[in-house]
């Protein structure tokens, strides 16, 4: 597992984890081109939502610097 990356990634796996009844923090397990994992965090809420509504292992994602993922296709 790398402890820094930035770049693109396939997601893994994911788990989204529940304040109340709200998502808040979804934990992602990516694999890069060179078949290295790394760990990101999502925190978007447009995404989180879409994430108990949809699948997104398999999708491309990119992690920034911060350990965020986005920009999932």
């Amino acid at each position: 597992c790398l402890p820094e990356y930035n770049g693109k990634v396939d997601v893994e796996s994911y788990s989204v984890m529940y304040t109340g009844d709200k998502p808040a923090i979804a934990h992602c397990s990516g694999i890069t081109n060179e078949g290295a994992r790394v760990w990101s965090n999502c925190y978007d809420e447009d995404v989180l939502h879409d994430m108990t509504e949809m699948e997104f292992c398999g999708r491309t994602a990119v992690i920034k610097h911060d350990g965020t993922i986005g920009n999932f296709s």
